[in-house]
């Protein structure tokens, strides 16, 4: 058995496929940057009002807890 060896349109087949592949690839790379910055802002931002939100919550707490001590707050 005698292996055909590949043409000239054959390698050139295969270079544009190759090409295209590594465009694909480029592509996945980049959306996928694109993604983790977006999540990132994302968690950031849920973060942050979370954050706020939670220091509310113990200043109210904090207020609650010294008006049943009958501590005095005019903050």
């Amino acid at each position: 058995m005698t292996k055909k060896r590949p043409t000239r349109k054959e390698f050139q087949r295969l270079e544009i496929q190759v090409d295209q592949m590594f465009d694909i690839v480029s592509s996945l790379a980049a959306g996928q940057a694109q993604l983790v910055d977006a999540t990132r802002a994302i968690a950031d931002t849920v973060g942050g009002e979370i954050g706020k939100q939670l220091i509310l919550l113990a200043a109210m707490t904090e207020r609650t807890q010294a008006a049943s001590a009958g501590v005095v707050t005019n903050h």
